[in-house]
């Protein structure tokens, strides 16, 4: 199947989101996806600290002011994200 980076701002993909891929990817490529667990491709995360899914592609630490926002999971270390994804949420 393919998989499609997070889209804050397309409503319709509201509770879409399934996983994080395990390496940088771009269109056409064959990537693996962690839907739940570690994902040891990630760098420079706090660890004990929330991600979030960044419409860019990339995850941060700090949730957006408004919009949709996702929840990824918890930094283990630097390198590992364990994924556990939650329901979006919605700031008005």
């Amino acid at each position: 199947g393919l998989a499609y980076k997070y889209n804050q701002s397309n409503s319709a993909l509201y509770g879409l989101a399934f996983g994080v891929t395990n390496a940088a990817g771009i269109s056409g490529d064959i990537v693996d996806i962690v839907t739940s667990g570690k994902c040891t491709a990630m760098g420079g995360l706090i660890s004990g600290s929330m991600y979030y899914a960044l419409d860019n592609g990339l995850v941060s630490n700090t949730p957006p002011i408004s919009g949709t926002f996702q929840p990824l999971g918890i930094a283990e270390n630097a390198t590992d994200l364990i994924v556990n994804l939650e329901k979006p949420y919605i700031r008005t």
